[in-house]
């Protein structure tokens, strides 16, 4: 599930590999790292390999279109949504910092049991643990709302009462990540778990 933003982009139809060669000062040389991304040309890429020779600072990048989705203007990403069973469990939940990210913090909802830890400064996998979702069972109420059903086959025993679950609902439980930037600014984004009933 933390490779499906890698994969799509790699797999979208739109996608194409571009090769090319630069030149660079040695400080962009020595500053480039293969998860950056590029902008040329108002198109984002992200890099797939590079080959640099320092000495005259001749870089070939072997590039590929980046449609992965981006933290926008107000530091808010689109949500990912994880969907565990009822069962009260522990979720191992990837957090990656963005590039120039010196740390996180994370908070969660009220109804979270516990997250560890609550601060990173590198990519991390962090543990939250979620009470179980508690569906009722009650009876299926029926139309002449005693929990009845009427058989019509005839056999005299007309009434019949029917088990069934009452309504439940799904969990929900969100996690507020902050990144801390190295010039002091922050940004948030939120990761969403939604417990099935």
């Amino acid at each position: 599930s933390f490779y499906y933003p890698y994969l799509g982009n790699l797999y979208n139809l739109k996608n194409r590999n571009i090769k090319l060669k630069a030149i660079l000062p040695v400080s962009l040389i020595t500053s480039l790292q293969l998860n950056d991304r590029l902008v040329i040309r108002d198109k984002r890429y992200i890099i797939n390999s590079m080959n640099t020779n320092v000495t005259n600072g001749e870089v070939s990048l072997d590039l590929i279109q980046d449609f992965r989705a981006t933290l926008s203007e107000t530091g808010v990403p689109p949500v990912d949504v994880i969907k565990p069973d009822n069962s009260a469990q522990c979720l191992d939940v990837r957090v990656l910092l963005p590039n120039k990210c010196v740390s996180a913090s994370i908070s969660g909802s009220a109804n979270i049991i516990s997250i560890t830890p609550t601060t990173i400064t590198e990519d991390s996998t962090i543990t939250v643990c979620i009470p179980e979702n508690v569906a009722t069972t009650g009876r299926i109420l029926t139309e002449d709302e005693l929990f009845n059903l009427a058989l019509e086959d005839g056999s005299g025993d007309d009434v019949l009462q029917e088990e069934g679950t009452a309504t439940a609902s799904e969990e929900a439980y969100i996690l507020t990540i902050t990144y801390t930037f190295s010039d002091g600014s922050t940004a948030s984004s939120t990761q969403v778990i939604i417990q099935e009933p």
